[in-house]
C-alpha cells in the first residue's frame, strides 16, 4: 500500500508538470494555438498565469516527485504548491471564457483542462494521504499558536479584499474595467472559490492549528502551498500587463502584489526549510497499525 501511495503521487505528479508546459507552450504565452474566449487585456493575463505554471509550477512538482521517488519527508507537502495551482487556475480558462461573445477555440481543450484540474486535485489529495503528519516539525506550541494567527490573518485579508466586490457580482454591475467583460470569471474566482473554499479552509487549519490536533500542520502546508503560488500567479497577471503596456496596467498594484507574492514565497521557504525536507520518510503510525512495521506488508 505505502508503494503504491507513492507511485501514485508520482505518476501524478510527473503528469502535472508536463500537462502545465504543455499548457504554456499552446496557450498565448508561446504558440497561441490555444485561443482563448477572453479579450486581450485578460490574455494577457492568461499568459502570466501560464508563466508560472510552466516556470514555477512544474518545477516545483518535479522537485516534489524527485523528493518522493527518494522518500523524503518534503515530498508531499511540496507537492500542495502545484496541485494547488493547477486545481485553481484551471477552471478559470474554463468557466470564465465568454464563449457567446468572442473568439476562440479553448472549448476544444476542454477535455486537457479537465485532466489538469483533476490531475491537480490528485496531487492535492495524494499528497494529504501520503504526508507523515508525525514527522512535521514544530517548536510547540506557541509555534503553532503564532502559525493560527498568520493563517487566520491571511484568511481576513482575502475576506477584506474581495467581499466589497459581492455586491457588484451579484447584481451583474461590475465596475473593474477587465472583469465587467467576464463576470464569469469574476464570480468563480472571487466569491466561489476565495471566500467559500479557500477562506474557510484557512480558518479550519488555524482552529486545527490552535487546538493542537495533528492534521492541523498537514494542513497549514497545504494552505502555505496554496499562498505560495496564488499570489505569485496574480502578480504575473499583473506584471504581463506592465510589461505590454496594456491601458488596464497599473503599475501600484503590480509592485503590491509582487511585494505580497514575494512575503509569500519567501514564508514558504522558511517554512519548508525548517520541514526539513531531506529526511526520510518513515510509515506512519496509522498505516503501521494496519499493516504492520514492513511496508512490503502493505502491498
Amino acid at each position: 500500500m505505502l508503494w503504491t501511495r507513492q507511485f501514485a503521487l508520482l505518476a501524478a505528479l510527473l503528469l502535472l508538470a508536463a500537462g502545465l508546459v504543455v499548457n504554456a507552450l499552446l496557450g498565448p504565452l508561446f504558440l497561441g494555438v490555444l485561443r482563448y474566449h477572453f479579450s486581450e487585456p485578460m490574455l494577457v493575463q492568461v499568459a502570466g498565469m501560464d508563466a508560472v505554471g510552466a516556470f514555477v509550477a512544474a518545477p516545483t512538482a518535479l522537485l516534489a516527485a524527485w523528493l518522493v521517488r527518494r522518500g523524503r519527508v518534503g515530498g508531499p507537502p511540496l507537492a500542495f504548491v502545484p496541485g494547488a495551482f493547477a486545481a485553481y487556475m484551471t477552471p478559470h480558462v474554463v468557466i470564465g471564457p465568454e464563449y457567446g461573445s468572442l473568439g476562440g477555440n479553448n472549448e476544444y481543450f476542454f477535455p486537457f483542462h479537465a485532466a489538469l484540474f483533476l490531475l491537480g486535485l490528485a496531487v492535492f489529495v495524494l499528497a494529504w494521504e501520503h504526508i507523515d503528519r508525525l514527522q512535521l516539525l514544530s517548536g510547540g506550541r506557541a509555534v503553532d499558536h503564532r502559525h493560527a494567527w498568520l493563517l487566520g490573518l491571511l484568511a481576513a485579508l482575502v475576506l477584506v479584499r474581495w467581499l466589497p466586490l459581492l455586491p457588484e457580482v451579484l447584481t451583474g454591475a461590475v465596475d473593474d474595467p477587465i472583469h465587467a467583460h467576464h463576470p464569469a470569471a469574476l464570480l468563480r474566482h472571487f466569491v466561489l472559490v476565495d471566500v467559500a473554499i479557500v477562506v474557510p479552509g484557512t480558518f479550519a487549519a488555524a482552529f486545527g492549528l490552535w487546538t493542537g490536533a495533528v492534521w492541523g500542520r498537514a494542513a497549514a502546508y497545504a494552505l502555505i502551498g496554496f499562498y505560495a503560488i496564488a499570489p505569485l500567479s496574480f502578480a504575473a497577471m499583473a506584471v504581463a500587463l506592465v510589461v505590454t503596456s496594456s491601458p488596464f496596467a497599473s503599475m501600484p498594484v503590480a509592485l503590491a502584489l509582487f511585494a505580497v507574492a514575494t512575503v509569500a514565497v519567501v514564508a514558504a521557504v522558511f517554512a519548508y526549510h525548517s520541514l526539513g525536507i531531506d529526511r526520510p520518510l518513515v510509515v506512519p503510525m496509522s498505516w503501521d497499525a494496519r499493516y504492520g512495521s514492513d511496508p512490503d506488508a502493505a502491498r
